[in-house]
C-alpha cells in the first residue's frame, strides 16, 4: 500500500471586507484562533461551529501554530478595525438619553 503524501490546502479565504473566513463559511479566523487560545480543543471548536468540518479546524489550527506572528498581526489589525467601526457606530447612533427615550415610549404605549 502506498501512502499518498499530498499537500493540503488551508481552508482560509479573505472576503471583500478583508476578513479571513474558514472554508467558505461565515466563521472567522479570529473566532477559531481565540477559541484555541482560550484552551478549546479542535473537537470543541467544531462543535461550537457546526458549519466547519473537523479536518478544516485542524488545518486552520495548524496554520495558526505555524504562523503565530502573522496571526498576531492579523488579530491586532482586526481589533483595530473593529474598534474603529464601533466608534463610528457610536457617533452615528448616540446612546445618550436612550434609556429615557425607551421609558418614554413604554409609558406612551401603556397609556394608549
Amino acid at each position: 500500500m502506498t501512502l499518498h503524501l499530498g499537500s493540503e490546502q488551508i481552508p482560509l479565504e479573505r472576503d471583500e471586507s478583508g476578513t479571513i473566513r474558514v472554508a467558505s463559511t461565515r466563521v472567522t479566523l479570529e473566532s477559531v484562533a481565540y477559541a484555541f487560545q482560550d484552551g478549546e480543543s479542535a473537537e470543541s471548536i467544531q462543535e461550537a461551529f457546526p458549519s466547519l468540518s473537523l479536518p478544516d479546524v485542524y488545518l486552520v489550527l495548524g496554520y495558526c501554530l505555524r504562523h503565530p506572528q502573522d496571526l498576531e498581526v492579523y488579530l491586532r489589525e482586526q481589533q483595530q478595525q473593529n474598534a474603529q467601526v464601533r466608534h463610528q457606530d457610536e457617533e452615528r447612533f448616540s446612546s445618550e438619553g436612550l434609556k429615557a427615550r425607551l421609558l418614554q415610549r413604554r409609558a406612551q404605549r401603556r397609556s394608549a
